[in-house]
């Protein structure tokens, strides 16, 4: 397990990836736009935690449309201590009008 504080400014992303284990996130400042790789959004705010499968097919973004730094706190559970966090993957071909 590892966990990390992750600071995204205003208009920063994650980049598309994916994590080989699974991951709780909570939001502690701003507004977090989470884009799936089916190109489905959902907006969580400060306070708002998500938990994201693990595997290539849940391919993500995270991206801080908003005006002030986003702060996350991630939980990594990882299925072995040399598991990398994250994957960077190609954005999804459908997904030219966001940020990669």
């Amino acid at each position: 397990m590892t966990v990390r504080k992750i600071v995204l400014p205003p208009g920063g992303t994650t980049g598309w990836h994916y994590h080989p284990g699974r991951l709780l996130v909570v939001v502690d400042q701003g507004v977090l736009t989470h884009t799936h790789a089916d190109l489905a959004v959902e907006t969580l705010t400060a306070g708002n935690c998500l938990v994201e499968a693990r595997g290539a097919e849940h391919a993500h973004i995270g991206t801080n449309l908003g005006d002030t730094p986003l702060v996350l706190h991630a939980i990594y559970f990882q299925p072995s201590p040399e598991s990398p966090l994250a994957v960077q993957v190609a954005a999804p071909v459908a997904s030219d009008r966001l940020a990669e």
